[in-house]
């Protein structure tokens, strides 16, 4: 069967990620470059494609093709177990509530003890059992999106897949902790930092408002605290304008990126609710999802640039085993 590489083909459909799993085909809207690499991103954490593996491909319904074990492993579901029936070719999940059967060659699966009809073949090749993404992610109480500007799947697993809270929720909720990470930033104690940190996904760094999460610099709590930490030079990402790489020290980056104003004393805080943004995409909430997000907002810092020199520092908390952690940080200005 022919097989379209991801790394090429850039053919996937925003109505395959519109549809539900067990919609008929329906035409679609090709990507414009053919060059582009499909992204994915678990509950904010890039995808790391296993080596010596099969890849992700999109298939002749022009639908994107996972390996089924190395995906459910990604998404770390707590409890999930998978079964390989090898004679029968067919592979049983069960996660929580969910149960999950496909079968190598067929159409159909059966969830939560219900044939349902699928609009493309669940398929093996090279040794591992591929099916659509969409089909996974949804069967197992999941949710998709797709962000066609930069090619990324996101995908949140079920438990992250929980109603936004509202900002004063989030704020009853977050506010002492946010203050206290400020408190650790604002005397660039990175050790104090470290304790707040997510002690399994570490803390993201963003110079720009949007979130690479394939490339942005990601510090575990024994990387912040650990000794000469301050001076040690990583890439950050790129500019914007010029695209060249951000290369400093974390004690740089800090001046820089982090912590350029006292946002102790911002005039603005808000809670989920963001305050001003420039023309670049806000794709947070997508990449840290059931988050609560911490604005630092001063509208303008010297009169005479007439509020072009607005800055923001956004904190953004996730929770994990019933506390909340700070997982990423990210700076917002005003850029050409």
């Amino acid at each position: 069967m022919l097989k379209t590489s991801v790394q090429w083909a850039t053919m996937l459909l925003l109505g395959t990620l519109l549809l539900p799993f067990w919609s008929a085909a329906a035409s679609a809207d090709s990507l414009a470059d053919e060059d582009e690499i499909i992204q994915f991103i678990i509950n904010g954490q890039a995808y790391q494609h296993p080596d010596g593996e099969p890849t992700a491909y999109v298939n002749e319904q022009n639908r994107t093709m996972v390996p089924v074990s190395l995906f459910l492993k990604a998404m770390d579901l707590p409890g999930y177990s998978l079964r390989w029936d090898e004679q029968a070719q067919t592979a049983v999940i069960h996660y929580a509530s969910h149960s999950l059967t496909l079968t190598n060659g067929t159409s159909e699966m059966i969830w939560n003890g219900n044939k349902v009809k699928l609009d493309s073949k669940v398929e093996a090749t090279q040794g591992r059992l591929f099916a659509p993404v969409r089909t996974i992610t949804e069967a197992l109480g999941g949710l998709i999106a797709y962000e066609s500007y930069h090619n990324i799947i996101y995908i949140t697993t079920e438990p992250y897949a929980i109603a936004s809270h509202s900002p004063e929720q989030a704020k009853e909720l977050i506010e002492e902790q946010a203050a206290a990470v400020l408190g650790a930033l604002a005397a660039q104690d990175f050790n104090a930092l470290a304790d707040q940190v997510d002690p399994k996904r570490g803390v993201r760094f963003s110079p720009f408002t949007y979130v690479d999460a394939a490339r942005h610099t990601v510090l575990s709590r024994e990387a912040l605290a650990s000794q000469g930490i301050a001076n040690k030079v990583y890439n950050w990402g790129i500019y914007d304008g010029s695209g060249e790489d951000i290369e400093l020290s974390l004690s740089d980056y800090y001046k820089e990126f982090i912590y350029p104003h006292d946002y102790r004393e911002a005039p603005q805080v808000s809670y989920n609710q963001q305050l001003f943004h420039g023309n670049m995409i806000n794709n947070a909430a997508k990449v840290y999802p059931g988050s609560i997000i911490v604005e630092y907002h001063f509208e303008e810092i010297n009169p005479e640039y007439a509020g072009l020199d607005w800055r923001s520092l956004r904190l953004v908390f996730q929770p994990a085993g019933g506390q909340w952690y700070l997982v990423g940080i990210i700076n917002d200005q005003w850029t050409t």
